[in-house]
């Protein structure tokens, strides 16, 4: 009878240590995704940063070109 017990409890067991370890890789994956979104959502602000930077410098001497340009019409 014990011979017969200990296979159900180890393989209770093994069930419950496979479920622990998909709850840790599961929860483990989760973070990493969340991790490599927050890289993602950086690299696009620096990015969007930077774009937004050269947009202001090219608008900026836009404006100076086309104030040169009144200039030298008149």
């Amino acid at each position: 009878e014990l011979v017969s017990n200990i296979p159900i409890k180890q393989n209770a067991s093994h069930i419950l240590w496979s479920w622990v370890n998909f709850a840790l890789g599961f929860s483990f994956a989760s973070a990493a995704s969340r991790s490599v979104t927050n890289v993602l959502i950086k690299i696009a602000g620096s990015y969007i940063n930077v774009v937004l930077k050269y947009v202001e410098v090219y608008t900026n001497y836009l404006t100076r070109f086309s104030a040169i340009f009144q200039f030298l019409k008149t």
